[in-house]
């Protein structure tokens, strides 16, 4: 098909800005039609998704739970039930968990397209800076997304389920599916893009918007922020709750001010070889 034929550009300065839309539309299309077909395909897998992914910080095998157990910390899974109050309320869950399944599976192509759209228009050693670029977003995004599903939504569930507005359990918790879905998916999700912090930061870098004395200047306020992102993120009061969000957090925080470092070093390098060629010349 026409869509799937890059289009070969020598010089993109060449471009008008119409052309540019068009490579950007059909970069989009690309992205947009591997999201639907994953989408169909997530929406076939209905037993296992549901069974096994979303259902599974309710089941007692779920591999958080088996690892606590061998640790010595017994942990019973949370045992609460789910009901659809509406005629559509499950096929709307289906759907929308499967649209949800479809652009996590489809992240690395969607990123992939996109970057194919900006990276024509970088210069050769800004290309050879961000090689493999689309692999690292990849591993962050899917590491904050096993952080989020295996650590942070079995703790937030538990809270939940558990907390009562008065001692006697007055009010009986009965949940619906859909607000289920919404707290799995947001924690999940949240830490997938969380966890691009150090990338994102590396581009901010890049354009001179970020740099280490900046960060390291605003690092109180940062972890201030981190802290209470923490709080917000997870329902509990417990302390040792908002410290395993927060440390991963703080971690990455780290990681970026590295990374802009680095950046920040090669471009004073790039600088002095630049200055130093045109002193010679």
């Amino acid at each position: 098909m026409r869509w799937f034929k890059k289009k070969k550009v020598k010089n993109t300065d060449e471009m008008s800005f119409l052309e540019h839309l068009e490579e950007l539309r059909w970069a989009l299309i690309r992205g947009l039609l591997g999201w639907i077909i994953l989408t169909v395909a997530a929406f076939a897998m209905k037993n296992y998704i549901f069974g096994y992914i979303i259902f599974g910080p309710k089941r007692q095998d779920f591999l958080t739970y088996q690892i606590l157990q061998k640790i010595g910390i017994a942990y019973k899974a949370p045992d609460f039930p789910l009901i659809s109050t509406t005629l559509t309320g499950q096929f709307t869950s289906h759907l929308l968990v499967s649209v949800y399944a479809g652009f996590i599976l489809g992240f690395p192509f969607i990123f992939w397209q996109l970057w194919q759209f900006v990276k024509p228009g970088l210069y050769p050693h800004e290309r050879k800076a961000t090689r493999g670029v689309v692999g690292y977003a990849t591993f962050l995004f899917v590491i904050g997304l096993l952080f989020g599903y295996f650590v942070i939504t079995p703790i937030s569930l538990s809270f939940l389920v558990q907390y009562s507005v008065d001692d006697v359990h007055t009010v009986k918790n009965m949940f619906h599916l859909g607000d289920y879905i919404s707290v799995v998916s947001l924690l999940t999700f949240a830490f997938g893009l969380i966890f691009e912090m150090p990338l994102i930061i590396y581009f901010l870098a890049k354009v001179g918007i970020m740099t280490p004395p900046f960060m390291r200047h605003y690092r109180r306020h940062a972890i201030l922020v981190i802290f209470i992102l923490s709080a917000l993120i997870t329902p509990t009061t417990d302390m040792i709750t908002q410290l395993i969000v927060a440390i991963p957090m703080l971690f990455l925080y780290e990681i970026s001010i590295m990374v802009a470092g680095r950046v920040q070093k090669r471009k004073e390098k790039e600088e002095k070889a630049l200055a130093l060629s045109t002193s010679t010349a």
